[in-house]
């Protein structure tokens, strides 16, 4: 008889493992769509001024060899800010004008250098954003995207530092 009470208690307290895929992701620790859309739009503004702000220092830089990779920054923060309005409409969401923390090296004042290393800055910073999210992303043609992304920026990171390292000071 004590195993009939267990067995009858036991029945509208368990969680059956295979019903774990109707858990909503936000539960078990995964970004929501809201988020996602949330984050998306933070690193769209952060890549369409990294886009501008490569493109300024490309016009002035000091050899080809930078001006080349400026411009190919340039067209991959293009690539990325494409991706990420593709993402935030693909989650129902609307393209939003957010106010960033990192304002962009075209607008900045110093010498190249500095402008450079403002760029470089806010790399650094999608490269923070991405990392952190990245585990938390539970859509797997999401997640490979977002992977990309941060595979190109953590890429670049040791460039900018050469050429910032390279540059004369003054």
């Amino acid at each position: 008889m004590g195993d009939k009470k267990f067995s009858q208690r036991s029945v509208g307290y368990s969680s059956p493992a295979c019903l774990a895929h109707e858990m909503d992701g936000g539960y078990a620790g995964y970004l929501t769509p809201d988020e996602l859309i949330q984050l998306f739009n933070t690193l769209l503004d952060i890549e369409w001024i990294g886009e501008r702000s490569a493109c300024a220092l490309a016009a002035e830089s000091p050899s080809p060899e930078v001006r080349r990779f400026l411009e190919e920054v340039a067209r991959e923060s293009g690539r990325f800010a494409s991706a990420f309005s593709r993402h935030i409409e693909d989650l129902g969401g609307e393209r939003q004008t957010l106010t960033t923390l990192f304002q962009g090296a075209a607008g900045a004042d110093g010498g190249f250098s500095e402008r450079l290393a403002l760029l470089s800055e806010g790399q650094s910073d999608i490269v923070r954003m991405l990392k952190k999210a990245l585990p938390r992303i539970q859509d797997d043609r999401l997640h490979a995207a977002v992977k990309e992304i941060l595979g190109a920026h953590e890429a670049n990171h040791p460039l900018y530092a050469a050429i910032i390292e390279a540059m004369p000071h003054h």
